[in-house]
């Protein structure tokens, strides 16, 4: 995030953002290097341990939601369906959300159980 603007005379919000360049699903499609795959997967790790210690969960983890900048930094993006984990549901989640082909089997069956950020480690 860089800057928010409204023009005048408009009820328009702008967001200037940061330029990514290309997502992993890019990348996929291209073909890549396995050892310039594990950098990349190295960096969502720490970004996904970031998160989980704030007890948040990200649930919707794929190749897509992940973008690199030209200089090669990498980002997790869309957080739209993240949630907080919460004592009071004894840190786990119960809703149906995310994408179905990269979600994990306890996403899927949606039990009363639950999941937890363990879903996230699945996904990716």
């Amino acid at each position: 995030y860089f800057a928010s603007v409204m023009t005048k005379g408009s009820s328009q919000l702008l967001i200037v953002m940061e330029l990514m360049t290309c997502s992993v699903a890019d990348l996929l499609n291209l073909g890549m290097e396995e050892s310039s795959m594990a950098l990349i997967l190295r960096e969502i790790l720490m970004a996904l341990d970031y998160l989980h210690g704030e007890n948040r969960i990200h649930r919707d983890i794929k190749a897509a939601n992940i973008l690199l900048s030209a200089d090669g930094t990498v980002k997790v993006s869309d957080f739209g369906v993240s949630g907080q984990l919460t004592m009071s549901l004894n840190y786990k989640r119960k809703s149906f959300v995310g994408t179905p082909f990269w979600m994990a089997p306890e996403v899927i069956q949606s039990t009363e159980e639950g999941y937890s950020q363990k879903a996230d480690i699945w996904s990716l």
